[in-house]
């Protein structure tokens, strides 16, 4: 996953801020894949899943996207090509 996503955050690392949740597992073990992977995202935790069922998340990996001011103006269930990822957020957010 990290590895598709990389470009992206690295062309779009002034414009956008990528956080990945680690929902319902554990830290430590979380903590490891992100190290493995080479994955620098801040990197928050939900460790009940509430934030993921009240954002509507039905599938990983979930995107959201959310503006500056919070407000949250899109979401994908799935997975994305990085392709998509970029299409996503220039409807988004351009």
């Amino acid at each position: 996953m990290s590895a598709a996503f990389k470009p992206v955050e690295a062309d779009l690392g002034d414009e956008v801020t990528f956080i990945g949740m680690n929902i319902q597992d554990d830290r430590a073990l979380a903590e490891g894949l992100l190290a493995e992977t080479g994955v620098n995202w801040i990197s928050a935790e939900d460790p009940a899943g509430d934030l993921y069922v009240e954002l509507g998340g039905i599938a990983m990996p979930f995107t959201v996207y959310i503006t500056a001011e919070g407000r949250v103006v899109e979401k994908h269930n799935g997975p994305l090509t990085e392709g998509q990822l970029r299409e996503q957020i220039s409807e988004a957010f351009g």
